[in-house]
């Protein structure tokens, strides 16, 4: 699969709590080692947080069929079986149906 920004890492193997997989001196972790799974393709990719985020600030600019709305925030979120409708913080509301 081709990277949206070029820059990526495979994801290793890993025994280490430095991920953040466990916390508050959790003897426990979690473990993946892809040749485990007689597969070469690697299990997922690390990208740094910083290229993603240009790299997605680049790609919503484009379509003409959304709007960016930063910095606006989510104030409420209301749902049904039909629709669900975001109420932003000055007031709009995004609707989907």
């Amino acid at each position: 699969m081709p990277s949206p920004c070029g820059r990526r890492s495979p994801a290793r193997p890993s025994r280490s709590s430095k991920s953040g997989l466990a916390d508050d001196g959790s003897p426990l972790f979690l473990h993946y080692d892809r040749r485990d799974l007689q597969d070469p393709t690697p299990l997922g990719y690390i990208v740094e947080n910083r290229v993603l985020r240009r790299v997605l600030l680049e790609r919503i600019r484009s379509p003409e069929s959304l709007s960016f709305l930063a910095p606006l925030e989510v104030e409420a979120v209301e749902t049904s079986s039909l629709a669900a409708v975001a109420t932003l913080s000055d007031g709009r509301q995004i609707v989907l149906a």
